[in-house]
Formats: C-alpha cells, structure tokens, sequence
C-alpha cells in the first residue's frame, strides 16, 4: 500500500484529503504543521507527500527545501491558495513535482497524484505480471504471449497493466481513461472502446485472448488469476 502525508493545516480540506485518499486504497498520514511533518518524512518512508504552502512553524517551501537539502526525493505535490506564476516557479524550483491552486477538483487531485506516483514509482515497485501464456513487464514496457513479444502500444501497455493489476474487477471506461490518458487531453470514452477492441486483436484467440471480458454497459475486467504486482 502506498503511503501519503498530507500537510495542511485547515482541518475541513485535511479530513476531506484523509477520507477521499484512504477510500481510493493510499496509507494516509495527516499533519497540520511544517516542522512535524519534516520531522515525520525525514524518518519515515513514504511515497507522496501533499504538502499546503501556508503552515505553522514552516512553510511548505521550507519543508520542501530542507527535505531536497537532506537528500530526501519523495514526490511532493504542493497546494496552495496563491496562483501568481512565480509562486509555481519557485516551488518547481525547489523540487516540487506538480503544483495545484485552491480551490481544486479532488477528482483532479486523484488524478495528478496517480500520474506523478507513475513516474516516481521505483521499478523494483513493478514486478513482472504473469497471467497464463501472457507476461508483462510494466517497468520496460514489454509484453510477450507464449514467449513471443507483443507489439503493443504504450497506451495499450498501460491498459493491460490496469487490467492485470485489478485482476477480477470490472474497470469502467472513465477509471480506465483517468488511468491512461493526461488529465489536459483526454479523448471520449470511445477511446477506450478501440483501444481495447486493438488489444485483444493483438492478444488474439490463444488462452489469454478471451480473458479481457466487456461487461455491458459497466467496462472491461480480466478474467484470468495473475501472479506478481
């Protein structure tokens, strides 16, 4: 389970993060000051921390500067109530990975949260997937069927890893497309349709090929046991 600290020091916003980021599977640690919560990351392994600009004690640029001077490289997502670009600028600067102005969409917050752990998501984190003929390497990206590779695209990657890694669970089109797709250029829900329509063309009728079910009007779900993940 991946871990979250949230720093923010208004409890209505801190709750609202705490209950939105458990339901959606995160550990989640909640702070209300900068020198507890530096004092937490710098003893404590987590993955992401979620980190509010304006703070008792420190500041979240503090916080963040003094865990980039300790060496410390968790991902760190700032939020605060200004918008002015140099205050996006110096934040990025000091090592922030993304940046969000209040008031936000927590749906957006999901999402920019999901895609920054993706990228900072060590790969010894993503071990091979197995699932009867079908392995898929999702650190290289790579894919084979009864030891051949496949071609697939990175989106279809991507898909098959949600598929793999939810193995039994019936995905809706919109999760798969928040998981796949860049929050600014999301294409409809069609997509989905056709890229999973290509997927299974290319996985074609061996064993692994009947597995992707289309679940009427609820979305897609694999269907055979997967090992690792």
């Amino acid at each position: 389970m991946q871990k979250i600290l949230v720093v923010e020091d208004q409890v209505e916003l801190s709750d609202t993060l705490r209950a939105v980021l458990g339901f959606e599977g995160f550990e989640v640690e909640v702070m209300g000051d900068g020198v507890r919560a530096l004092d937490y990351a710098l003893k404590n392994t987590i993955d992401l921390i979620v980190l509010d600009l304006m703070l008792p004690g420190l500041d979240g640029y503090q916080v963040l500067s003094r865990l980039r001077q300790s060496g410390s490289q968790v991902a760190v997502l700032m939020l605060t109530a200004r918008g002015e670009e140099g205050d996006r600028v110096r934040g990025l600067q000091l090592g922030a990975d993304d940046y969000m102005v209040k008031p936000f969409s927590m749906m957006e917050l999901l999402e920019r949260i999901k895609a920054i752990l993706r990228r900072t998501r060590p790969q010894a984190q993503r071990p091979t997937l197995l699932s009867g003929p079908l392995s898929l390497d999702p650190a290289s990206m790579k894919a084979t069927l009864d030891g051949r590779p496949l071609d697939l695209t990175s989106k279809q990657v991507m898909i098959l890893e949600l598929l793999l890694t939810h193995a039994g669970t019936t995905l809706d089109r919109g999760e798969i497309l928040r998981h796949v797709w860049p929050f600014d250029s999301r294409p409809s829900l069609r997509a989905v349709d056709v890229h999973m329509t290509r997927l299974r063309k290319k996985i074609g009728d061996s064993e692994a090929g009947g597995c992707i079910r289309c679940i009427a009007s609820a979305g897609y779900r694999w269907t055979l046991p997967v090992t690792g993940g």
